[in-house]
């Protein structure tokens, strides 16, 4: 039956794992996915993978034994490179600085809110693959000068001031408080100190 005259999608014409993963998410538009196209043949690793698919070499006969091992955790549907070696088809990103900064700024970044490093790579990991993507999305986290400043404290809050109890006479109780690096006076003073009782 033709797909203009099936009005009823069935189960099996609408499976998710029939869908590209990156196709799922509305972040990766056309344009990157024909940027990361167009990246492929400046990464040696994609480039190789690729060459092995299009020579029909792509199960086994690879040619040199690294690519052997990993060959069998790739998909070349004649566009784009796909790593299948988990359950969800991933889309391989090549190793373009620009274009890799461009994905790291379409997750960590998402509605003004800076994921950490943990949240950011698990967002990317569902959709997108490189080899060492880990410590990439480390490094870039660790730079990001917005996490920097507004990071929060993984310290324990500080304690509640303890003021000392009513002293029955004079002098009882001293305290003293002292400032430092303060404005130079004109007498060359830089330092207050106060004491009360």
């Amino acid at each position: 039956m033709a797909g203009a005259k099936h009005v009823v999608p069935d189960a099996l014409s609408r499976r998710a794992d029939h869908i590209p993963s990156y196709k799922k998410m509305n972040l990766i538009s056309a344009d990157i996915v024909t940027q990361i196209v167009e990246a492929f043949s400046e990464d040696d690793w994609a480039k190789t993978i690729i060459n092995n698919f299009k020579n029909g070499d792509d199960d086994q006969g690879l040619q040199n034994g690294k690519v052997a091992v990993h060959a069998k955790n790739y998909a070349f549907d004649g566009k784009i490179l796909h790593w299948t070696g988990s359950a969800q088809s991933r889309l391989y990103v090549p190793s373009s600085r620009q274009l890799r900064q461009k994905m790291f700024l379409l997750f960590h970044e998402d509605n003004d809110e800076h994921f950490g490093i943990d949240k950011t790579f698990a967002k990317m990991a569902r959709y997108l693959y490189w080899i060492r993507m880990y410590e990439d999305v480390t490094r870039f986290v660790r730079a990001c000068n917005n996490c920097q400043v507004n990071k929060g404290s993984n310290k324990q809050p500080a304690g509640l001031l303890h003021p000392h109890d009513e002293p029955s006479r004079c002098w009882d109780v001293i305290s003293a408080d002292f400032l430092s690096e303060l404005p130079t006076s004109e007498q060359g003073n830089r330092f207050s100190a106060g004491c009360g009782g």
